[in-house]
């Protein structure tokens, strides 16, 4: 029988946000500005409320109605530097 020895993670992170001086260090994928807000990323998001996602570069997330899950490596648990977007977080971003 094999196993899955990738490892899967939900994005963006369901913890409160890191303070400012942690988020500029963090390397776990989640576009973090410098206040520990989340940025919108096309690759990775859907936009619910029917914004032209092209127009969405750069803006704040307001609401994560629904997590994405991304997995690092690949079935055999090797190549940890490779990504690949499983799920895309469905997300509800600040227009103005």
């Amino acid at each position: 029988m094999q196993t899955q020895r990738a490892q899967f993670r939900i994005f963006p992170s369901l913890l409160s946000p890191s303070p400012p001086a942690a988020a500029e260090d963090q390397d776990n994928g989640d576009e973090l500005d410098i206040e520990g807000e989340i940025i919108w990323n096309n690759e990775d998001m859907e936009e619910l409320s029917g914004e032209d996602e092209s127009e969405l570069e750069g803006a704040k997330v307001l609401v994560v109605a629904w997590p994405g899950i991304e997995k690092w490596g690949d079935e055999m648990g090797e190549c940890c530097h490779i990504r690949n977007c499983v799920v895309r977080a469905r997300v509800v971003c600040d227009v103005d």
